[in-house]
């Protein structure tokens, strides 16, 4: 299995009392070491920040940083104007590619038991 974008997955045991188990983590803009992948990809020191609409009006801390100030996921199958030069404008082609589409694997489920 992999996982890539805005997935997640989980798995409930219920031995005595149901919880949830991440098998994943987030590829977001929330998890340290996938923001250090995207600076560490596009080179741009800058490359997660507020989107600057979104934080007009709000209250520090309110606005979420974004990569490239437009995406939360830091991989997708889409999104090619943040991978592709051909699929890119200014001011995002410079510092090329911010995300990618390379899954993180996860371990076969006999693995998890």
């Amino acid at each position: 299995s992999a996982i890539v974008g805005d997935s997640r997955a989980i798995i409930v045991r219920r031995k005595r009392s149901p919880r949830g188990v991440n098998l994943t983590e987030d590829q977001n803009t929330s998890n340290r070491a996938e923001c250090a992948k995207v600076i560490s990809r596009s080179g741009d020191q800058d490359a997660i920040r507020l989107n600057q609409s979104e934080a007009r009006g709000l209250r520090a801390g309110e606005a979420m940083r974004r990569v490239a100030g437009t995406l939360m996921v830091t991989r997708a199958l889409g999104d090619g104007y943040l991978k592709r030069p051909l699929l890119s404008a200014a001011p995002y082609k410079a510092n090329l590619p911010y995300i990618t589409a390379k899954p993180k694997a996860l371990p076969p489920p006999c693995a998890l038991r």
